[in-house]
């Protein structure tokens, strides 16, 4: 064999198996992102509650909806704890309060839902593990509307009239709370909330106007919880613009215009309106502007059916 020959015989070889190393290279490079996408862990399931009953509350006797009930329905929500979420029987919910309770919205912030939603009552008795917290139940309770309501929703932000909450002309009549003030609540006595830190107590006067002076009462509260109470009245979010940031003590009465239908206004009753109060009796004011505001439109949602 010739030299020359030699030489072209090692030069093909070396060339064959360079296309072979170049090849191998190449499939590993793209198997790669098939191997990764084959290993990658699962998407975690949604949380839910261990045993959840939804049953329709059938009860003619239950009171009517009103200002005062809806606030009970949105507060209780928050003080569910130790992995109960429980509204049975006069407490009896609806699904516009349950929607409220798991997206942190109001009912004027939902949109396209049927009637039933704002006036069927439901028994509800969800059970979580050991110690829950409400705002470890919250994603529960929306994996349970998706389930039991077939509950879907988009979000959309829309312009929107609000009220800002500032200081009154003639300055804050609230002052920071002293500690020692209010009692803390695990020491607390039952029944007693206008004792304990953090209580609150909604009364309402009367049946119709103009008979009809509501008080709201709160111990050692920071100014969020005074604004959930304006936002039922009102009807409109409020912002905070007080610059007021101590927790605090009030007691509020006003003439209310809202009767005991859900919803309805009954003709307005005489005395200070609810923005006078909050003016004369807090030094605060209510200011009207417009701001963007989260809304969910309902596209789709069904009775539950039976457990």
């Amino acid at each position: 064999m010739s030299a020359r020959h030699y030489a072209g015989i090692v030069r093909s070889g070396r060339a064959r198996l360079a296309l072979l190393v170049a090849a191998s290279i190449a499939a590993c490079v793209m198997a790669t992102p098939l191997l990764e996408a084959q290993s990658a862990p699962p998407a975690a399931a949604s949380p839910e509650f261990e045993v959840a009953s939804i049953k329709l509350n059938a009860n003619s006797g239950l009171p009517p909806l009103n200002v005062v009930s809806k606030t009970i329905m949105r507060r209780s929500a928050a003080r569910a704890r130790d992995g109960r979420y429980i509204q049975q029987g006069i407490a009896a919910t609806t699904l516009s309060a349950l929607i409220q309770a798991a997206y942190q919205v109001t009912d004027f912030q939902i949109a396209g839902a049927p009637s039933w939603v704002s006036s069927e009552r439901y028994d509800v008795d969800a059970r979580a593990p050991g110690a829950t917290t409400f705002e470890e139940m919250r994603p529960m309770l929306q994996t349970l509307l998706a389930k039991r309501f077939q509950l879907t929703f988009r979000r959309e932000t829309r312009e929107l009239p609000v009220y800002e909450l500032v200081a009154a002309r003639n300055g804050l009549k609230i002052t920071p709370m002293k500690p020692g003030s209010c009692v803390p609540m695990e020491q607390a006595k039952p029944l007693e909330p206008l004792n304990i830190c953090g209580g609150i107590r909604r009364q309402m006067g009367g049946v119709v106007a103009p008979e009809r002076k509501d008080v709201i009462e709160a111990v050692g509260v920071p100014m969020a919880t005074l604004i959930d109470f304006l936002i039922d009245e009102t009807g409109r979010i409020v912002i905070d613009k007080s610059g007021f940031d101590d927790v605090f003590s009030f007691r509020l009465e006003f003439a209310s215009s809202v009767n005991t239908g859900l919803g309805n206004v009954d003709t307005p009753a005489s005395g200070l309106s609810i923005f006078t109060a909050v003016e004369e009796q807090l030094g605060l004011r209510l200011r009207s502007t417009t701001g963007p505001v989260d809304v969910l439109i309902i596209d789709r949602v069904e009775r539950p059916s039976p457990n």
